[in-house]
This record gives structure tokens, sequence and C-alpha cells, in this order.
């Protein structure tokens, strides 16, 4: 496939992420979505349906299932890899950036756990040092794991390319709970003002991505995690199923609005099946 049309598939499908749901919603309320409907923060919500003990039952199975597969492996038919004679590491220092991020980061927490009421600018955007100073860290120790080599060691810009999509991925999902009744809400949010949260909270989303790339390279590190999974099962999809699974993620976002109770989870799981 050519770079051309990954592209136009890729746009095809964000389009389709944003569009169908706000059709389905003009549908479902007959082109009228009042007049606090697309308002940012969410301070409240509609009632909820109650607590479903089924519904949870079966996500608590399948979490558990997944669980159970990431400690014992071989249970779904993964093999141990051999591990080899573990490697002497060349002996390198932490870089600056780590204890940059270890300061801000301790810093932060520090006035948090301590339920201190000043300084109120670092209560209202304590997200950013937490988030990008644990990112920092993360970078740094896999520095040292590494012998010298880190995202930031290799390409700072990556990094910051890496936040901008987080804060990408945050904004869709904060656009389709628009359209599940607001299945979440900001409660704190009338503490600052409303301009001043959604940049916090832009800003903030923006270093949620890059902490999990940066756990994931950590992770590669380790003769244990690198192959945990290498040697098993792999599960190919036929091009039928892979169209089925489309059509059914998209009809679901489209579908929303008119059972906002019973897909709201679909906000989670069809944007990562469609773009995948």
């Amino acid at each position: 496939m050519t770079d051309d049309k990954k592209t136009l598939y890729l746009l095809t499908a964000i389009g389709g992420i944003f569009f169908l749901p706000y059709v389905g919603g003009w549908i479902a309320f007959d082109g009228n979505f009042g007049p606090d409907f697309f308002d940012f923060p969410a301070l409240k919500a509609p009632e909820k349906a109650p607590f479903n003990l089924l519904i949870f039952g079966i996500a608590a199975l399948i979490f558990a299932t997944v669980l159970l597969i990431y400690l014992f492996p071989g249970l779904a038919g993964f093999k141990k890899s051999g591990l080899s004679d573990p490697k002497r590491l060349k002996r390198v220092l932490l870089p600056v950036w780590f204890w940059i991020g270890l300061f801000t980061w301790g810093i932060t927490l520090f006035v948090l756990w301590g339920k201190f009421n000043a300084p109120r600018w670092l209560l209202n955007w304590a997200a950013l040092p937490l988030y990008w100073g644990f990112t920092l860290m993360l970078d740094g120790w896999v520095y040292v794991r590494n012998e010298g080599k880190s995202l930031i060691s290799r390409s700072a810009r990556e990094l910051i390319a890496i936040g901008t999509a987080s804060i990408s991925g945050w904004l869709l999902f904060e656009y389709l709970n628009f359209f599940v009744d607001d299945n979440w809400i900001y409660p704190a949010g009338n503490l600052i003002d409303d301009d001043e949260f959604v940049i916090y909270a832009v800003l903030g989303s923006s270093g949620l991505m890059p902490m999990c790339v940066e756990l994931y390279y950590l992770l590669t590190t380790s003769r244990l995690f690198k192959n945990r999974f290498s040697h098993g099962p792999i599960v190919r999809l036929s091009n039928w199923a892979g169209t089925i699974i489309l059509v059914i993620s998209f009809l679901s976002l489209f579908a929303v609005s008119f059972f906002p109770d019973l897909l709201f989870g679909c906000l989670w799981v069809t944007p990562l099946c469609i773009l995948y």
C-alpha cells in the first residue's frame, strides 16, 4: 500500500470517528443538541443507569483473564524464551534530565501529599510537573539501562510529537464524551476559571502517552519482559473479519447517542479498532 493510500485511509478513519457520532446525535435529538450540549468542562451530568452486576462481572472476568495471561503466559501457549547470560552494562551516569524530573516530580508530590493550600499555581497545574517529571525520570533510567541511549538522547522532538499525539487523543475522547450524556465530569472544575481549566487539561494530557512509551522502553531493557510474549500463538484476522469489526465500530459510534448507557464503553474501544 502506498503512503498516499495510507494517509487517505487514516484521514477517512479519523473523519468517521468525528463525523458519525455527530450525525447520530443530530438524528437522535432532532437536530437540537441544546445550548449546553458541547459545554466544557462538564460539571454535571444526567442521572446514570444503576449498577449492573452482570456487566460488572463480564468486565471483571475479561480483566482477570488478561491479568492471568500476563502473569502466566504459558496458559495461553506462550513458551519461555531462553534467557542468555546477563550482559555487563557499560557504566553510565544518570543524565541531567533525570534529576530535573526527580526534583519537579518530588516537589509536586510533596505539596499534594501534604495537602498544602499554596502555592495555588502549583496545585492548579500539578499534572504537568507530575506527568512530565516522571517521564523525564523514566527516560533517565532507560538511558542508564541502555548504555547511554534513550528517547530524549536520540530525538527529543519525537517525545514532543508523542506529547502532541497524547493531546489529540485526549481531545478525541472528550469530544466523544458529549454524545454519551457526559459519562465523566469534572466537579472540581469550578475551582478555577473554565478557560484556565481547558488550557490546564490540554497541556496536562500531553504527559499521558509519553509516560506509557517511556515505561515500555524501560520494560524492554529487562530480559524478563522483552521477550515475554515473543514465542507463542499469533492472532491474524482475515480481511472479512477486519471489515466486520470496522463496520461494527462505525455503527457503534453512530448509535451512541441513541443508547448512551449501553454503548458508552464503545468510546474507549472503537476508535482503537478503527485506527488499527
